[in-house]
């Protein structure tokens, strides 16, 4: 399904809850679906399709966080309205993505000790943990 957003920066959040996958823009949810995505299967990708015809985001990306659960809507909105993570518990990766230049990208959740692969010249690295105060 095609969702026009618009120009400017969004949030975009989706979350998978009782196999049921919610699409939000800037917290209003814009498409439900039980079917698509479908569970995730091989490698995890951001900014791309993951299939045997990738498609690509051509646009810039900043402050990425992947969480474990699946986050209600109360929950997506305070996640868009912070900077740091809201709900730490379930947090795997949190890449700001603001290093401004280069190709580094680091995650700050700690969940990771080493290198992921990347593709498309990015690179990744781990960053120190967030502090949890």
């Amino acid at each position: 399904t095609d969702v026009n957003i618009g120009t400017g920066w969004h949030h975009l959040a989706i979350c998978r809850r009782a196999g049921t996958s919610f699409f939000y823009v800037d917290g209003r949810e814009v498409f439900s679906s039980a079917t698509i995505p479908v569970t995730p299967v091989g490698n995890f990708v951001i900014g791309a399709g993951n299939s045997d015809l990738p498609r690509y985001y051509n646009d810039k990306i900043a402050h990425v966080k992947v969480f474990e659960a699946g986050l209600s809507r109360t929950e997506v909105i305070s996640e868009m309205n912070s900077y740091r993570p809201v709900y730490r518990q379930n947090l795997k990766l949190w890449m700001p993505v603001d290093e401004g230049t280069g190709t580094v990208v680091k995650d700050y959740s700690g969940v990771f000790t080493s290198s992921l692969a990347t593709t498309g010249g990015a690179n990744w690295q781990p960053g120190p943990p967030i502090s949890h105060d």
